[in-house]
Formats: structure tokens, sequence, C-alpha cells
């Protein structure tokens, strides 16, 4: 009875093994860079429904690099999603110099002719801080950002967009992103524990019986 009590709650737990995606960056530039994030925003709906509010939806911020040079970078960097992303929106964001930041942003944002001031309400050093501290508070920070902000950045499976430096003006690289579906499944950290949990108290109730029917 026990046994099957222990199967019943492993099969309720199957939904939260969760199915695995990659998202996968190109990234050129002319410049090198340092201190460099991946931000992503993911949703399970249409690109034009996508917003932070959308339930269901992921969101991370992940260390690219603490330094990447000139040029494309190699391997494409990735990411782990879910595998039920639809649509989202994605940047890289890093420093050309400890308080000038370069971003990635949509095709329909003019980097030459804006200034970080008339895009963004938060201050470029402010930003330029969080990715030297890197701090779990300052990473929450550049979240935030990013999804005050979702619509400057680059949809995923769309057509890239472009780094800017806006310190100059200038369009410094470019980055598109793709999403593929995972070949397997990524378990949920409390799955893993909990099914370990009960697989250690089936194996000690089997011994238990063996035990006593010697």
């Amino acid at each position: 009875m026990r046994n099957k009590i222990v199967l019943t709650i492993l099969a309720a737990m199957m939904p939260a093994v969760l199915s695995a995606g990659t998202l996968t960056l190109s990234v050129t530039t002319s410049i090198p860079s340092a201190d460099d994030y991946l931000i992503y925003m993911g949703c399970t709906v249409s690109i034009g429904s996508c917003t932070p509010a959308t339930p269901g939806d992921s969101a991370n911020v992940a260390f690219l690099a603490a330094a990447l040079p000139a040029g494309t970078v190699h391997p494409d960097p990735t990411a782990t999603i879910p595998d039920s992303v639809l649509s989202g929106y994605v940047t890289a964001i890093g420093l050309a110099t400890p308080s000038d930041v370069v971003i990635a942003l949509g095709n329909g944002i003019s980097i030459t002719s804006s200034t970080w001031a008339s895009l963004f309400t938060t201050p470029e050093g402010q930003i330029a801080a969080d990715l030297l501290g890197g701090s779990t508070a300052q990473r929450a920070d550049l979240l935030s950002f990013f999804q005050q902000n979702y619509t400057d950045f680059i949809p995923l499976n769309g057509t890239g967009g472009n780094i800017g430096e806006f310190s100059t003006g200038v369009v410094v690289g470019t980055l598109g992103a793709t999403v593929s579906a995972g070949a397997g499944t990524v378990p949920e950290p409390g799955t893993l524990a909990l099914t370990g949990a009960l697989l250690g108290g089936l194996a000690l109730l089997r011994r238990r019986r063996l035990s006593r029917s010697l």
C-alpha cells in the first residue's frame, strides 16, 4: 500500500519536469567589451501579446563573459529556456569602459540619432555600476531595467538588431537570437530533491520488509 502511495506521488510530480529549449545568440562587435551579460524574457504567447506581466513568462540575467574581444564571438553564446517559449525579447549588454555601456537594441531603434537619456530613464551610470558589481541585487536591477524597456530590445527569432555605444553614438556590432526546441527535459531543482527523498524512502521500506521476512 505504501509503495502505491509513493508511486502515486511521483506520478503527480511529473508536470514539474520542464521541457528545455535553447536560446542561441550570434554576436559580432567591432570593439572589445567587458562584464557582459545576456538578459532575456520568454513568453508562451505570440510576440504581440508578450509582456513582463504575461502569465507563464520566464526571464533571466545570465553572465556571458568577463571580457569579449572584437570580432565574431565563438562559440555562439547559449542559454537554456523552457521549451514552451514562443516569443520574447533579448539583449546583450556590457562595458566598453567602466562608465560606457554597450547594449543590443532592436532594428527599429536608432542608435546614431539617439542618446541614452532619450531612450531610458535609468541612468547609464547606474547600469554600468550594476555590470561592474554583478551582485544578486544588481542583477535584479538589470532585469528590472530590461523589463521596463523590453520593446526596445531584440525579438526572439526575429531579424536581429544592433549593438550601440551611446557615448560615441555609433553602431559597434550586431546580435541575432534564435530559439530551438530541446531534445530532453530539465527537472526543477525542487522536483529532483523530493524525488530523491521519496525513492530513498521506498528503498528503506523494501529493506525493512526483507529483513522481517528472514
